[in-house]
């Protein structure tokens, strides 16, 4: 695995041979942009071989699957799924994303807000009301 800025880095500047399956992770991903390349066809970078990027970073929907919590003084864990879009999820597609994430919880109130806070905590996401969503 190697790193670069970006594909026209790869296809540019590095000319030498490169092997099916080798890849590059970019060092500062652009917004809505992708997260590497990978070559799929060997040959000379910068003419026979053939590079593919992948791994584009965009939004998912996220839903939580289930919580399993207790008032003993377990902490609870929560199981989210991210799906590609709203429509997916409705549609039955297959989710893209998996996460859990434990968090102490009250059950003297509601779960589900409580376990959506600790994934935006702890994994640092952008929380984005589902009632703002399309």
């Amino acid at each position: 695995m190697r790193s670069c800025t970006n594909l026209a880095a790869i296809t540019d500047a590095n000319f030498g041979p490169a092997v099916r399956g080798d890849r590059w992770l970019y060092i500062q991903p652009s917004a809505g942009g992708f997260t590497g390349a990978v070559c799929t066809t060997a040959g000379t970078l910068g003419s026979t071989a053939v590079i593919k990027q992948f791994g584009e970073d965009r939004e998912v929907y996220i839903r939580l699957n289930n919580i399993e919590a207790n008032n003993h003084g377990v902490p609870a864990l929560a199981l989210f799924r991210g799906f590609i879009s709203r429509a997916a999820f409705e549609a039955g597609a297959h989710y893209v994303w998996e996460a859990s994430v434990e968090f102490a919880s009250d059950v003297t109130l509601p779960l589900w807000p409580q376990a959506y806070a600790a994934l935006v905590e702890v994994h640092g996401l952008e929380a984005v009301e589902s009632s703002t969503l399309p």
